[in-house]
């Protein structure tokens, strides 16, 4: 989540990865393992600089999450007032809620800034105060276990608040992201997909409140993010253009968040 400017507050590609391998590090032993399903870079300074329990926490949450219920929605923000990171806790909301979610300073990914707050979960120094486990509030450095009790408290609150991640999270059909440029009469488009089941993709262009039908496809399962680029040529010149995309599944399933974008033609 960066500020308007594009820039304060980015994280890299490779700082995710890290991440990623440092959760996997510290869960994998207890049987839980995180995959990346999606990046998605917005440029909004409020919400990137929200306080928890605010207005600006529930529109960032509610425009970009995806799927609460099986995934975990991880948002990079400019936290401030020594804030690290926060995450509701399993049972204050319904698993499908939008709200549920970590919230970290992204200046705390490997990498970043926040020293010594930044350096992962390796140290292994002994000691009578439980510095390295991972809910003290030690330097990343010295966190890199859990305990027994906490381990079956994971179980336990998957079990009571978040059973679909074991009971399985069925077909789901995802925009993971779009982008969208109007220059020279032209209208280009990418989009980046992902189902698990086939689909069906509409896309429609909405002007003025009045939305127009692009295409209408179907799509096979796509069991790896792709990128789609897309261009319409010849495409008259209506200043402010609203796009909305949407993929639904000829069975019960989840779909991911409609994306509504919007772009200046010139």
């Amino acid at each position: 989540m960066r500020h308007d400017d594009g820039t304060t507050g980015d994280v890299t590609d490779q700082q995710i990865s890290d991440q990623l391998a440092v959760l996997n590090a510290a869960y994998g032993s207890n049987g839980y393992q995180f995959t990346l399903l999606s990046i998605n870079r917005t440029d909004n300074t409020a919400w990137s600089t929200h306080f928890p329990g605010s207005a600006a926490e529930t529109a960032m949450k509610n425009a970009l999450a995806i799927n609460p219920a099986c995934t975990l929605n991880f948002y990079a923000c400019d936290l401030g007032g020594g804030l690290l990171g926060y995450a509701t806790f399993p049972n204050m909301y319904p698993e499908n809620s939008n709200t549920h979610g970590v919230v970290n300073r992204y200046a705390t990914l490997p990498g970043g800034t926040a020293a010594p707050f930044n350096e992962g979960d390796t140290c292994t120094a002994p000691g009578l105060d439980p510095i390295q486990n991972f809910m003290d509030y030690s330097d990343d450095a010295c966190m890199d276990q859990f305990t027994l009790d906490q381990e079956a408290r994971m179980d336990s609150q998957v079990a009571t608040y978040k059973p679909s991640l074991w009971t399985g999270c069925g077909a789901s059909a995802c925009v993971l992201n779009q982008s969208l440029s109007f220059t020279s009469g032209t209208l280009n488009m990418n989009f980046v997909l992902m189902t698990t089941v086939p689909a069906t993709w509409n896309v429609y262009l909405s002007v003025n409140d009045i939305a127009v039908s692009l295409f209408s496809i179907p799509l096979p399962t796509i069991s790896q993010p792709i990128s789609v680029p897309l261009s319409i040529p010849g495409f008259p010149n209506l200043g402010g253009i609203g796009a909305l995309t949407t993929l639904t599944t000829p069975t019960s399933g989840i779909i991911c968040s409609d994306w509504n974008t919007v772009v200046t033609g010139s």
